[in-house]
């Protein structure tokens, strides 16, 4: 097993190209683009097991190579997917769960749920990809471009995947910093089977999403808990920026503007706290962003600084270690 780890992006087809042919992986590029068109067909039970327990099974046709792939569990932070991923190479367009020395089948899915499987839905793109150094990591950059089908609809796919190699992640949002200035872009809290599981529900219609409640443990430090607060908040953020340019738009908006002021009140608790000037300043970028949320790639820009921030080694120098005030944790849950 593997724990993937990468931040996705999501990016307009125009802005796509231009950043594609930009002089900017010149100075990083350690391989040069490799273009194949990826053709995946993801499999699951009628009453779609695997999605409700946060998994996707697939099978990848990369040139003459059959992949089959479970990914499952992991979680999202700020925009920075983790998940397990098991992968194995098959002999063709067909599940195999014949004995494999690196995946035990019959633990990760039962007998009785693979006799269930069918084809659920097709991602098939083209994806340049290749691999860079950047601030001593190791990343493979995956330009993604192509369509999410079942036999009555389809989805757009228009990403940039940074995929994590080594080094550490810290590195994603610097790189993510970097090609914004370039072009704009923004995080992508979706990924692509989601994105076809959506497909499948009829009376599917994203809505507004509230703050889940972060998870607060009384055994940790209070950097730790206050990291555990800021990316609760980061992800409230983003999940309904998505949606401020829809019919429901002022759903959407309610929800950022709480979760911009939520991000506030952390950020004036780490400026008392904290040595590290940036926190001052990331505070003065958010507190102006306020008044217009709807700058989007100005406020992409202050997530991503707050996620490298908070990503970083040590993560926070804080100076007071007193416990969180219960009403902070109360505010920001």
């Amino acid at each position: 097993m593997a724990i993937e780890t990468e931040l996705k992006l999501r990016i307009a087809p125009e802005h796509l190209a231009r950043l594609r042919a930009h002089s900017f992986w010149h100075a990083h590029a350690l391989t040069v683009p490799r273009t194949r068109q990826l053709f995946n067909q993801y499999f699951d039970t009628p009453d779609l097991a695997l999605h409700h327990a946060a998994m996707a099974l697939r099978l990848r046709r990369n040139g003459e190579q059959w992949l089959q792939t479970l990914k499952g569990g992991g979680a999202i932070e700020a925009g920075l997917h983790q998940r397990n991923e098991w992968e194995i190479a098959v002999a063709g367009a067909a599940l195999d769960f014949s004995a494999h020395a690196e995946v035990d089948w019959d633990s990760l899915l039962p007998q009785a749920l693979r006799e269930k499987l069918r084809p659920v839905f097709i991602a098939d793109f083209m994806r340049s990809s290749f691999m860079l150094n950047f601030m001593g990591a190791q990343i493979e950059v995956c330009m993604d471009e192509g369509w999410i089908y079942t036999d009555a609809r389809r989805h757009a796919i228009c990403e940039v995947e940074l995929e994590l190699k080594s080094g550490a992640a810290q590195a994603l949002f610097e790189l993510a910093l970097a090609l914004l200035d370039i072009v704009p872009l923004s995080i992508e809290v979706v990924n692509k089977a989601e994105y076809g599981f959506r497909l499948l529900d009829d009376n599917f219609v994203e809505s507004a999403s509230l703050c889940q409640p972060a998870k607060l443990n009384a055994q940790q430090d209070v950097a730790a808990q206050l990291q555990n607060l800021m990316w609760a908040c980061l992800l409230h953020l983003q999940k309904n920026l998505r949606g401020i340019d829809g019919t429901q738009s002022l759903l959407f908006l309610v929800q950022v503007q709480l979760a911009l002021r939520r991000l506030n009140v952390l950020l004036r608790v780490i400026v008392k706290r904290s040595n590290d000037s940036i926190w001052r300043e990331l505070q003065t970028q958010l507190v102006l962003l306020r008044g217009d949320a709807l700058d989007q790639r100005a406020l992409q820009r202050v997530m991503l600084k707050i996620a490298s921030a908070m990503s970083a080694t040590p993560s926070f120098s804080l100076v007071a270690q007193r416990k969180l005030p219960r009403a902070l944790r109360l505010y920001c849950a």
